[in-house]
């Protein structure tokens, strides 16, 4: 009936239609179902929460319990609300809307509630019949509270199959078939198996427990592409791509390692093997310009490259390093063990510093190196 209303009179409230003439003839032919019964005509339950009440004993349980509700309710409001906005053209404040949310869920329980979260379903029903405003939610509460003191005697006569009618038609359109279907198409593989897993154990689990190992399996694909995202290109220094540069020939043991991506446990052995293979190179330089992370395990693999380059008389130089690596790097005391004056403001910077050192002072790590001044083309600089 849901999906006849909605396709040929798209007007009308298609899912109260439904329940009501349901309703109606399970009444009318004295259908044995199960309804729902008597609704208490009040707003403060007997079963409600107290002081006294509370568990103490189980608070570990319940604190994980409550965790995974907070996230399922945050997930599906924010994800209500951005939905919302599109089909509305309004901009949502999530901020406000988590906060509001919160204060509330801390509220219901005194009265005998249970935790909400904005729907899916509901809000494209408000929008789809006018609603634009706040006040859609305001006159939806106050149309519940005419059901509980007015109606709910006759809210007790709807059976619980048609209940179900509703849910399992809701469930059916809260799911976005379209980007399931795409990510299928594109064969989008870490996706689809972040939806099967979820599904899966919230049909064979619980929802609580869907949702801690969705996040798990979620997480664990994320950091698996973080760490395959994240490369490492050693190259030679060209002078040709350095602007105003003051030498024509660059020294053979100067390399520039350009790395991508975060550098963190999950890559760090990885890092490791490609920065330490530079084995005939007495200066390498780390262009981090496009490093966004770094961890306690990423900072030790910097750590150990130094004290490998300082043990056989070379340098490491760092370049590009973003604010947020900078000041972990100075927590770990990276930058104090390399020294300010090794850390450049991009790469280039850094090759000019090196060739220019080696111009004025002799190369330490080479025996004829070929590095002179633009000035200077005839003869090399003899090596320290």
């Amino acid at each position: 009936m849901i999906w006849a209303l909605q396709r040929w009179l798209p007007k009308i409230p298609n899912a109260l239609v439904a329940m009501l003439v349901m309703t109606g003839i399970a009444w009318g032919l004295g259908w044995p179902v199960g309804t729902i019964g008597e609704i208490p005509a009040t707003i403060l339950l007997s079963e409600h929460l107290t002081i006294n009440g509370i568990p103490w004993a189980q608070m570990s349980d319940i604190i994980s319990a409550g965790v995974s509700i907070a996230a399922l309710a945050a997930i599906e409001s924010l994800m209500t609300g951005t939905a919302g906005a599109a089909m509305s053209g309004r901009p949502f404040d999530a901020d406000q809307e988590l906060i509001a949310q919160g204060s509330a869920n801390m509220i219901v329980p005194w009265f005998g509630g249970v935790p909400s979260s904005a729907a899916i379903s509901r809000t494209a029903v408000a929008i789809r019949s006018g609603g634009r405003t706040r006040i859609t939610s305001i006159v939806h509460s106050l149309v519940l509270l005419v059901y509980v003191f007015f109606l709910s005697q006759f809210i007790a006569y709807v059976p619980l199959a048609s209940l179900a009618g509703v849910l399992l038609w809701t469930a059916w359109h809260m799911i976005d078939w379209s980007t399931i279907g795409r990510y299928t198409h594109m064969r989008i593989k870490h996706a689809l198996v972040g939806v099967l897993v979820t599904t899966a154990a919230t049909a064979a689990l619980d929802l609580t427990e869907a949702i801690l190992i969705g996040l798990a399996v979620s997480a664990v694909i994320h950091l698996r592409l973080e760490a395959e995202a994240a490369t490492v290109s050693v190259v030679p220094v060209d002078p040709r791509r350095i602007p105003n540069a003051r030498f024509t020939q660059a020294c053979p043991g100067v390399r520039v390692a350009y790395i991508s991506g975060a550098l963190f446990f999950g890559n760090a052995a990885a890092m490791r093997t490609a920065l330490h293979q530079e084995r005939d190179c007495h200066t390498l330089i780390l262009s981090m310009r496009g490093v966004p992370m770094i961890d306690m395990m990423g900072g030790e693999v910097l750590r150990q490259l130094i004290h490998e380059f300082n043990s056989r008389n070379g340098q490491v130089v760092i370049a590009g390093v973003q604010p947020a690596v900078r000041a972990m790097l100075e927590r770990l005391h990276i930058v104090a063990l390399i020294g300010e004056q090794h850390i450049f403001w991009d790469a280039a910077a850094a090759i000019l510093h090196v060739h220019d050192r080696i111009a004025v002072s002799g190369c330490q790590g080479c025996t004829n190196c070929p590095v002179v001044t633009a000035g200077d083309t005839k003869t090399p600089l003899p090596a320290e």
